[in-house]
Parts: structure tokens; sequence; C-alpha cells
């Protein structure tokens, strides 16, 4: 049957794959959000995640932990992955989001007034000076 397929358990192959979109998204991402990422390894992130929630929830009075910090550092592997965004990308993120804030909001709310004369511009500033680079 068709649905059977797509019911498999997830193969190497899947990993791979799962790995490639991982790497490519924190690869556009970091720089966008500015700071480090910590990618841990386990077979059941969500549980962790809920985990580890729990955990700071019930607080140490119950057997759990004070803060998230610490509970992460008890609770996951130490198997991680730290993406560390390069600062001038950062950077240039930074002015991008602040031009798309700004068109955002002069398209998307009622009533808001914004000149965007000077939006082309600074997106053509942008591309040159990435060209550059």
């Amino acid at each position: 049957m068709a649905y059977e397929s797509a019911m498999r358990p997830p193969d190497a192959s899947d990993r791979k794959a799962a790995d490639w979109t991982l790497d490519t998204a924190l690869r556009l991402l970091r720089p966008a959000m500015g700071r480090p990422v910590d990618i841990c390894t386990s077979a059941q992130t969500c549980a962790l995640g809920s985990a580890i929630a729990a955990a700071v929830v019930a607080g140490p009075s119950n057997g759990g932990y004070k803060t998230f910090d610490e509970a992460i550092t008890k609770m996951s592997t130490k198997s991680c992955r730290t993406y560390t965004p390069n600062p001038a990308s950062a950077a240039t993120y930074n002015r991008l989001f602040k031009l798309y804030r700004r068109l955002h909001d002069s398209f998307g709310l009622p009533n808001h007034q914004d000149t965007l004369g000077d939006v082309m511009k600074e997106l053509l500033t942008l591309r040159d000076e990435a060209r550059k680079a």
C-alpha cells in the first residue's frame, strides 16, 4: 500500500538528509540570529526538550533544576556542534531586517507613515558590498 512507504522508520539516508537540511538552515540563519547556536545530538529531541522544561518547572525542591541552562547542561549530551555567526554577516542581516521591518510596517499596518525613497538605494548598497566581499 502507498501509505506504508510513508510510515516506514527513518533510515541512514533520512538522517543524512536531515543533517544536510539542518546544516544548510543554520548556515543561513546563524548570521541573522547574531548569536552562537548549539546543536546537540538526541534520538528524541522533542521529548528531551519537554523533559528539560518539566525539570525546570518542577524546580530543585522536587528533583528538578532552577534554570534552563542548568537543566540543559545536566540532561543533554556533550556531543554538540556550535555554529558561530560571522559578525560582518550579522551586521548585514541587521541592516536588511531594518529595511524589511520598514517595508512590512508601511505595507502591513494601517495608518503607518514612512518615506521609503531610500530603501532601494540601501538595498543596492548592500548588494554592492556583498559583491565586493
